[in-house]
């Protein structure tokens, strides 16, 4: 999937929803989010088009998003599992229509 302006946080938020908390981070952790949570949260983190998230909400995201870039799940999938990263993209596709 390729990253946009008006798609970043939805995958933000999508990359959330399929991990799970890891270690300390339970300690931060909350429900599934959308993507006005993630807009609310990170909103100011993102430069020229892009953003780098390591741990977000006490989840391992480990993704670099970079608008008109596709998204490179392989730091992501390392931690969530094989294929996690295109489940979720998958399933923001089909929320999209």
């Amino acid at each position: 999937m390729i990253v946009t302006e008006s798609n970043l946080f939805d995958i933000v938020a999508a990359l959330h929803n399929e991990t799970r908390p890891v270690g300390m981070g339970f300690v931060n952790a909350t429900g599934p989010i959308t993507a006005d949570d993630a807009r609310a949260d990170l909103g100011e983190r993102v430069r020229n088009g892009r953003i780098r998230l390591d741990y977000y909400r006490g989840r391992p995201l480990k993704v670099l998003l970079q608008v008109g870039e596709e998204v490179n799940l392989r730091l992501f999938d390392r931690d969530a599992g094989v294929g996690a990263g295109e489940r979720a993209l998958r399933v923001l596709e089909n929320s999209n229509g």
